[in-house]
């Protein structure tokens, strides 16, 4: 096997093995958020579309007591409203789903926005939460 196609099977298993670990703390984050939570709101601070696969991710602040956390995530759909304008996007609030135990793992929900006259009420479930 010549150099270069040993180099590329070697960086393609390591991608591969980055992408499940990945995976698995993903799901292994969400459990936890799901096993023990409370509820806050957050706002949306960057949303961006890259590539040519439109690979799209939005970051997202959230406070617990005095700190704020941000969280990074991938969306599998259109975030609608912003455009390149996250001045718009910045003002429109989300519940966020956060863990008891450690509040820097969280779950939004971007797909209903919080009704800022009726913030005290919660979500309705929790179907949506990324």
């Amino acid at each position: 096997m010549d150099v270069r196609k040993l180099l590329a099977t070697v960086v393609g298993m390591a991608g591969l093995l980055a992408f499940v670990i990945v995976s698995y703390n993903r799901t292994e984050d969400r459990k936890e958020v799901l096993a023990d939570h409370s509820f806050t709101h957050g706002r949306v601070i960057q949303y961006s579309s890259t590539g040519s696969m439109r690979h799209k991710t939005v970051t997202y602040e959230y406070s617990v007591g005095y700190k704020t956390y941000t969280r990074v995530i991938d969306l599998n759909f259109d975030f609608s409203g912003c455009g390149e304008d996250m001045a718009i996007c910045s003002q429109r609030r989300f519940h966020v789903m956060y863990s008891n135990k450690n509040p820097e793992k969280s779950l939004i929900d971007l797909r209903n926005e919080v009704d800022l006259l009726r913030a005290m009420v919660g979500p309705e479930g929790i179907d949506d939460f990324r």
